[in-house]
């Protein structure tokens, strides 16, 4: 008679035996709509495979991935966090700062899903935002290098930057100007 393995504490961190059953509950009206396909893409990731969009989902250590992907990018590449693209898209809704203070994976699920019913368009095939997006993102990072490795722990912009104060990055933004830097 075969004994079901017992999971220890640290086997739920990495794993996650409701996310496929979750993924389901959170975009149930998202995955009629759109007639979207639930795939297992390997433990740990999954796939709502549509005819205009795709969703890919992670799990890892207690937090949820969500990405938008294009029909015609590999089920591997990395996608477009749909959180970054939220932010970016809607920057006014409060969700958006909210989502990133939820510990409890099945809520992550839930409130991604409630930033795609406000991003259908995307559902849609829209990817019009895309070059903009990415354009934005490979600022961000260089920006976030910059203090990382340039700026001293005590600076008021690193203090900022560390803290989780968004407006580091305008003030990163002057102080480059102001010094005739460019990154």
């Amino acid at each position: 008679m075969l004994v079901p393995k017992k999971r220890n504490s640290m086997d739920l961190l990495i794993t996650y035996p409701n996310f496929k059953r979750d993924i389901e509950y959170a975009f149930h009206d998202l995955i009629e709509e759109f007639h979207l396909k639930l795939l297992e893409l390997g433990e740990g990731s999954y796939l709502l495979k549509g005819t205009t969009c795709n969703i890919r989902f992670g799990y890892d250590r207690g937090d949820t991935v969500c990405q938008f992907k294009q029909v015609t990018e590999s089920y591997s590449s990395p996608g477009y966090s749909v959180l970054a693209v939220f932010k970016s898209l809607c920057p006014t809704k409060e969700a958006s700062n909210k989502h990133e203070r939820i510990y409890d994976a099945r809520l992550q699920l839930l409130e991604y899903a409630n930033m795609v019913r406000n991003l259908k368009s995307v559902l849609n095939g829209d990817f019009s935002w895309l070059k903009e997006f990415i354009e934005k993102q490979e600022r961000e990072d260089k920006l976030s290098l910059f203090v990382v490795s340039k700026l001293d722990m005590n600076n008021p912009i690193s203090k900022k930057f560390w803290s989780g104060d968004m407006s580091w990055q305008q003030d990163l933004e002057s102080y480059l100007r102001e010094n005739n830097l460019s990154l």
